[in-house]
């Protein structure tokens, strides 16, 4: 099935993707970006600091717009979308992880993962259910879910961040270095709930990391240099 030229197996389309930020110097962030994220993708964005990572994670989330280009999310272009319907978007189809957490700062860990439930329409029975299901498949006790972020660990808030993103099962989920406050016990059982989330249920997970134990769990790894693609492969699974 197509919308337009679009492919709906295709997730995102970038198309001549450019950025450019002015602060009194031009940055251009982005120089052309080219990328086809296909459904049921569990793939890395990978580069130096000042690549672009980020940069492409909050235009590909319609959290920024482009200088020129267009993304396309499941055949919607976002330059053509009223601020109403881009909410909409990314209320109902994408998770996002931020590295700042951005977690609300009243609530605690449990009622920021029922707020991302609020929005979808959930019934308030049901979000407590999925909301402490969640949270213990993060790592989360009982006394840690009743916690403000203020009361937690930076590894516990980014545990809460990661629940948040994913408890309403989402097309896409884009992490901006979602393992980075974790040590390696919890950052291994992060990845393992969401590659079972990819491989059981097709939800979509574009990484900007630098930790190479996410790029070790990555079907594809896309590396950026100076807001380009430098590389693009994907990874067999065959043992």
């Amino acid at each position: 099935m197509t919308f337009g030229d679009v492919d709906m197996e295709t997730v995102v389309k970038t198309e001549n993707l450019h950025k450019v930020y002015s602060d009194g110097l031009e940055v251009e962030a982005l120089k052309g970006v080219n990328l086809d994220i296909e459904r049921g993708d569990f793939m890395t964005i990978a580069g130096p600091s000042g690549s672009g990572k980020t940069t492409l994670l909050n235009l590909i989330g319609g959290l920024d717009v482009p200088t020129e280009g267009h993304v396309f999310v499941e055949g919607r272009d976002l330059s053509k979308m009223r601020k109403s319907e881009l909410a909409d978007l990314r209320r109902t189809r994408l998770g996002f992880v931020f590295q700042s957490f951005n977690l609300i700062p009243v609530l605690t860990a449990l009622e920021n993962v029922e707020f991302a439930l609020t929005l979808r329409g959930v019934e308030a029975g049901e979000r407590r259910d999925k909301a402490v299901e969640i949270l213990k498949r993060v790592g989360l006790d009982e006394g840690m879910i009743n916690r403000r972020p203020t009361d937690l660990s930076g590894g516990q808030q980014q545990r809460v961040a990661v629940a948040r993103a994913i408890v309403g099962e989402p097309a896409l989920v884009l992490a901006d270095e979602p393992t980075a406050n974790l040590d390696t016990e919890n950052a291994l059982g992060l990845l393992d709930m969401m590659a079972r989330l990819n491989e059981e249920r097709g939800v979509t997970f574009l990484f900007s990391t630098h930790d190479p134990r996410v790029m070790d769990r990555a079907k594809r790894r896309v590396t950026l240099r100076d807001g380009t693609v430098v590389s693009d492969e994907r990874v067999s699974r065959e043992s």
